[in-house]
């Protein structure tokens, strides 16, 4: 199956973080691992022609946009501060929403696959129960 088009949009997605008070604090990251699920997909069609032409990062926008809704889903290996030394685990999920532009030749008989990518995952231990995490993702369109 030969794809007619292949769209891609790279985003950044950060925040902060907590350690469940039934969990004990951190002493070292050890690994952090982070997947994504699509919930949703929403395909609109915008008719202000303003909306169409080239973005400031490139990204050339059209009156067809493709809205995508999901987790991510982190999973954080970490050593703890006890006498014990144990591993323990936290499992965190972070809605997110975003879209990407799709090509104008489109029609009704397209088939749209979207995909997300995590091309990178960056976690900093912050405090002992606190820690800033990082996720850059890109996400993909397969037109067919």
């Amino acid at each position: 199956m030969n794809n007619e088009a292949r769209c891609f949009k790279v985003l950044n997605i950060y925040g902060g973080g907590c350690v469940p008070l039934y969990k004990p604090n951190i002493e070292e990251i050890i690994k952090i691992d982070a997947t994504v699920k699509i919930s949703k997909k929403t395909l609109i069609t915008i008719s202000n022609p303003c909306a169409i032409g080239v973005s400031l990062e490139g990204q050339i926008r059209t009156n067809h946009k493709l809205i995508l809704e999901g987790d991510i889903n982190y999973n954080i290996k970490y050593s703890t501060e006890t006498i014990q030394q144990g591993i323990h685990n936290i499992q965190v999920s972070i809605p997110f929403c975003n879209y990407i532009a799709l090509p104008n030749k489109m029609n009704s008989q397209s088939f749209i696959h979207p995909n997300v990518i995590v091309q990178d995952v960056y976690l900093e231990n912050l405090h002992n129960r606190y820690f800033y995490i990082n996720v850059i993702l890109m996400l993909l369109v397969d037109i067919y």
